[in-house]
């Protein structure tokens, strides 16, 4: 078998059979797709149950109790019989050719990467603005090419989604490389793993994955506590990929240091949703908190800004202006929405 699609289910029983019809309408035929429903709390168990009887392709796992995406797709990698491995969110799609390309392109490679369309719904959930996201076409001959094509990739933005790669099922195997159980930045961790574990990599310039971002998905109403803890450690993977490449030069650097700061000031802005029910001088309290961290102190003191807009940033960053902080999270916000 050529392709293991994996599509963990929970509760999205109005976008499931669109997300699984454009899979099984693919050119390319030879392919399994893995349903692997989350106990979720809607009528998903019972679609997935339907489209299993109606397609020997689809398979179904149920777990019996909820355990997120990132388990999820390792009981689908786990049960995986394809000699690739590509992942779908239920409530996103695939273009109609997008196995026919992959078949084409991702032979000799142990991951392919490709570009994606990012579907700006209103809140009539019409489609009022596409993106096209990708990189141009390259392969990697080295580790040191693969260090490198983080930082490349990430500039395109497009480095840390697993559903617009596909991966030869042996190198999971042979690395062990599972999701961990993580709310958020689960996607990340397992690229930064597989990403110093080979130097077979290509980059296509196809947008073959449609994501849906809904009126709904803002920072704002994006509440996760655990958030600057999962971006110093994401910091922390990222800066290792870089000394095991051989790829942590200054320019290196400075990028991650600036992306681990437009986490920060993410986490401030998540900190001001209404989920999160916190005072405003609580959100100081944790600001302060936040800057007086030692990884965060050094990332901060190490960062050299361009731009007029990150060096005021830098500037009440590393002068620990916590009420100026404050305001910049909520200018953020206001923008953001």
């Amino acid at each position: 078998m050529r392709f293991s699609i994996i599509m963990p289910v929970y509760n999205i029983e109005n976008y499931l059979e669109t997300a699984v019809s454009s899979v099984l309408t693919q050119t390319f035929d030879d392919f399994e797709l893995i349903l692997v429903e989350d106990a979720s709390p809607d009528n998903c168990a019972a679609i997935c149950d339907k489209l299993a009887n109606a397609d020997k392709r689809v398979k179904v796992i149920h777990n019996k109790i909820n355990s997120g995406a990132g388990l999820s797709r390792n009981f689908g990698i786990q049960a995986a019989q394809g000699e690739f491995i590509l992942f779908v969110d239920s409530d996103d799609t695939i273009s109609p050719n997008t196995l026919e390309i992959l078949n084409r392109e991702a032979d000799g490679f142990d991951i392919t990467v490709f570009g994606l369309n990012r579907l700006f719904e209103n809140d009539k959930e019409e489609i009022y603005k596409t993106e096209k996201l990708f990189h141009t076409e390259c392969t990697t001959a080295s580790l040191k090419d693969s260090g490198q094509l983080l930082i490349s990739l990430n500039r395109a933005g497009i480095f840390p989604f697993v559903w617009n790669k596909v991966y030869k099922r042996t190198l999971l195997v042979e690395n062990n490389a599972l999701f961990e159980n993580a709310k958020i930045t689960e996607d990340c961790y397992f690229n930064l793993l597989l990403f110093q574990k080979t130097d077979k990599i290509k980059v296509i310039n196809d947008c073959l994955y449609n994501y849906r971002k809904p009126v709904s998905q803002t920072l704002t109403n994006s509440y996760s506590p655990e958030f600057l803890e999962l971006s110093k450690r994401k910091f922390v993977l990222e800066k290792e990929l870089l000394e095991n490449t051989g790829c942590n030069n200054e320019e290196n650097l400075q990028f991650i240091y600036y992306v681990f700061i437009k986490h920060l000031l993410s986490y401030f802005v998540r900190n001001r949703a209404k989920s999160a029910m916190l005072s405003s001088q609580k959100q100081k309290n944790l600001i302060r908190a936040s800057l007086n961290d030692p990884l965060v102190y050094d990332i901060i003191s190490n960062y050299k800004p361009n731009g007029l807009a990150m060096k005021l940033i830098d500037y009440i960053l590393k002068h620990q202006k916590i009420n100026l902080c404050y305001l910049t999270a909520y200018l953020i916000s206001i923008l953001k929405n």
